[in-house]
């Protein structure tokens, strides 16, 4: 399965997220039988994942169970979130990074995700 990520990658089937001065990419990060993509949210990549993991499933006569599986996006809509996870039949997954104990990922713009910051900073 890490090869396939990796040729697609390379082919630029599959866009994955550049990180870094020298902008390496990365598209996936693989562990026993666990495997993170890593890739910018679009319908191309979707389409490109879903025909790799199908494709897997053919080639190896192992089972990909989406199910178990979760979709994490950070700045992304909740309706956009929906459609992937319909499309790719995972559940949504949710991250919790802080960051000076802010939520990651959050709205700066809103008054609520500084309301714990602030109540925080009351306390001190």
């Amino acid at each position: 399965l890490s090869g396939v990520m990796r040729k697609a990658a390379e082919l630029i089937l599959f866009k994955g997220f550049s990180i870094g001065r020298d902008r390496v990419v990365i598209s996936h990060l693989q562990y026993t039988d666990d495997i993170l993509c890593i890739g910018e949210a679009t319908v191309e990549n979707l389409w490109t994942l879903k025909a790799i993991l199908r494709g897997f499933e053919m080639t190896s006569d192992l089972k990909v169970n989406f199910w178990k599986s979760c979709l994490i996006v950070i700045n992304f809509s909740l309706v956009f979130m929906n459609m992937v996870c319909t499309f790719l039949n995972c559940r949504i997954g949710l991250v919790s990074l802080r960051y000076i104990g802010l939520p990651i990922g959050v709205n700066r713009k809103s008054l609520s995700t500084w309301e714990l910051m602030l109540e925080r900073l009351r306390t001190v």
